[in-house]
């Protein structure tokens, strides 16, 4: 009787298209034969770091041809706000906001990703809640990178 509760359990989440965070592999559209070309303002950065390493994973670093799409990088912003107060006043969410400005190419008109995210304030543990900043933060660039990847493969 436990394992087919379990199987059914198993079954309803896979049905409805649960899965566990930071999973997916963002290859969907990697049948397409798209290369890039990376560019940045700063190439020191996490982002583009991230964007490069992201870039070689999927097979689609190219360098700087004429039949490459070319992204350049400008700037990446980060703000954070209370999203919510818990007892005594004090935050016990944050919002992370994600801005990434980019172009494709370089000489366009500017773009923009936005990618939203929260996160939970310990009270009882500031180096918890720095690593999960830190881990959200990596995870909203990975999505902004992917945002742009598609971006680029709909202009080709």
């Amino acid at each position: 009787m436990k394992h087919f509760l379990l199987s059914c359990f198993i079954v309803l989440l896979s049905s409805c298209g649960w899965q566990l965070r930071g999973s997916n592999s963002g290859d969907s559209n990697h049948s397409q034969a798209t290369t890039i070309s990376l560019s940045a303002a700063d190439e020191y950065t996490s982002l583009y770091r991230e964007f490069d390493r992201e870039l070689r994973r999927q097979s689609l670093l190219a360098e700087n041809t004429a039949d490459s799409t070319s992204i350049y990088l400008v700037s990446e912003h980060i703000s954070n706000r209370i999203a919510s107060l818990g007892s005594g006043l004090a935050a016990a969410e944050y919002e992370l906001v994600m801005r990434v400005y980019y172009q494709l190419p370089k000489d366009s008109p500017t773009r923009i990703v936005t990618i939203r995210d929260s996160f939970t304030n310990s009270k009882t543990s500031t180096a918890a809640t720095d690593n999960e900043q830190e881990k959200l933060l990596n995870e909203m660039r990975l999505k902004a990178i992917r945002q742009i990847i598609d971006q680029a493969r709909l202009t080709q």
